[in-house]
């Protein structure tokens, strides 16, 4: 089946002015559609703007513009696509949105926590419950998503577990997400960053 080019723009969550992560995964993952497999998204710049999602060898070799890529199987049959900044569709809608609220019901350990089923996507609510342990485990540090990976699409609301793995000294943590029936649904790697706005 031909892949068509599409843009995401997303609404700013919070007081945020860039994308959240999770919200750029689940806007993928709404297109390319729940039976695709292994999907990964690599981010390697916050956008502040729309993005033009597109196969590889038809996105533009404009390498400043780039902010990320994905990874997916569709039917069997590997698919690589380009993220690319639209600097020419600014972001115009927000979501006042109290982060806390993601994580209501939640019950957290140290390096772990089990989360609830609730309203919002499950790998939003995997983000900030993820977020949440690491504000404990390393006070004062700010965190960036730089990849969300799922073997298996997650049922959207569904309960989830998630637990926190250490990487690089402590530069980079990944969380590792399970769904009740305990086959691994999802990681996201984060990175320890500058703060941002």
């Amino acid at each position: 089946m031909a892949f068509h080019s599409f843009i995401l723009a997303p609404p700013f969550t919070g007081d945020r002015t860039y994308l959240h992560g999770a919200d750029i995964f689940d806007g993928i993952v709404r297109h390319i559609g729940g039976a695709a497999a292994d999907v990964r998204l690599t981010l390697t710049v916050a956008s502040d703007c729309a993005i033009e999602v597109s196969e590889d060898e038809a996105a533009p070799r404009m390498p400043a513009e780039s902010c990320g890529s994905v990874s997916y199987l569709d039917g069997g049959i590997r698919r690589q696509l380009r993220l690319r900044q639209r600097r020419d569709l600014p972001i115009c809608q927000r979501i006042p949105l109290e982060e806390g609220s993601l994580i209501e019901g939640a019950v957290f350990n140290r390096d772990s926590a089990a989360i609830p089923a609730g309203d919002a996507p499950l790998m939003r609510r995997v983000t900030a419950a993820s977020l949440h342990l690491l504000k404990t485990l390393s006070p004062g540090s700010y965190w960036s998503i730089a990849e969300i990976a799922c073997s298996r699409i997650p049922p959207c609301r569904s309960a989830a577990s998630v637990t926190l793995r250490r990487l690089l000294g402590g530069r980079c943590w990944k969380a590792i997400a399970s769904a009740p029936d305990g086959i691994a649904s999802g990681t996201i790697l984060l990175a320890r960053g500058q703060p941002r706005r």
